[in-house]
């Protein structure tokens, strides 16, 4: 772990500041004694996520740590690594500890930006009977359809602005609404339905699901698909299918040529070390891309 980011940002004119673009999780800003925000924007691509209290932010940072070893020679973490923001080590800031990590959502203009909980068992083999009916409560057709949103950003091309719906919306849907309030209106920009950016992100949630068929490394409980999508643009109408990869391949810039979409994994405070295959995430992952199929076809 290194330390001194205070001193390195201000040599480098940096300011930490809430990340715009967090659809989830506890978004404490700068009130309050601790003085402590759980994603911080720090430019030039990178976030800050602060850690959980232990044994959860240790076992993220060791999860990280793990999967981003230059060491390391194993085929499933080695593939895995796409799937991921970049890993750049813990580090100190303002006395938290906080994973540095490529930030997703810098490659785009007008970024929309959907948080999808994966898994019917949202909890993890530790966790308390109270703690397994909390988690069962928020979403009730979690048990069946193996996810639920946690939140969502919306971009408004119309009004040029963005809608944020957070898990009081998105518990609040049922299992016949999940597509139409849910999916459908975060793939909807005026009359059209984004095929395009669908076609992308269907297309890299089948490597994951991929993955996951093949893994025997890990059990993941708890974690998130960040869907994330270019809203400045009608990316029906936009010949490229561009993603966060091959834009780095030509080596463009976004302004030259935008992103369309991306998919990663994130929030790993409840993986575990498993050797057999993780059939809770490939529910959730398969109902996932069976919806998008489902809203895909449907227009």
């Amino acid at each position: 772990m290194e330390d001194g980011l205070e001193n390195d940002f201000k040599k480098a004119g940096i300011v930490a500041e809430p990340l715009s673009t967090q659809v989830a999780g506890c978004h404490t800003g700068n009130a309050g004694p601790s003085n402590k925000t759980e994603m911080l924007d720090i430019g030039n691509g990178y976030v800050l996520k602060l850690t959980q209290a232990p044994p959860r932010g240790p076992r993220e940072i060791g999860f990280y740590e793990k999967v981003f070893d230059e060491k390391t020679k194993e085929k499933d973490l080695l593939a895995l690594r796409p799937h991921l923001p970049q890993f750049y080590g813990s580090h100190v800031y303002n006395s938290f500890t906080y994973l540095k990590l490529e930030n997703i959502t810098s490659s785009f203009r007008k970024p929309s930006v959907m948080d999808v909980k994966i898994g019917a068992i949202s909890w993890d083999p530790e966790a308390t009977e109270a703690k397994i009916n909390q988690e069962k409560s928020k979403f009730p057709p979690a048990q069946k359809v193996g996810f639920r949103f946690a939140g969502m950003r919306v971009y408004n091309q119309e009004s040029d602005s963005f809608e944020v719906l957070n898990n009081y919306y998105c518990y609040s849907l049922t299992e016949e609404t999940i597509l139409s309030h849910g999916f459908e209106r975060f793939f909807r920009q005026g009359k059209d339905i984004q095929k395009n950016a669908i076609q992308v992100i269907l297309s890299k949630l089948k490597d994951i699901e991929q993955w996951f068929v093949s893994q025997r490394t890990f059990s993941f409980f708890s974690t998130s698909l960040l869907l994330v999508y270019e809203s400045s643009v009608n990316s029906i109408e936009t010949p490229q299918l561009m993603s966060y990869e091959s834009e780095n391949k030509i080596n463009k810039r976004p302004q030259d040529h935008p992103v369309i979409a991306d998919v990663r994994m994130i929030d790993f405070a409840h993986v575990f070390s498993s050797n057999s295959q993780d059939e809770n995430y490939l529910h959730g992952l398969r109902s996932v891309i069976f919806y998008l199929n489902s809203l895909l076809h449907s227009v």
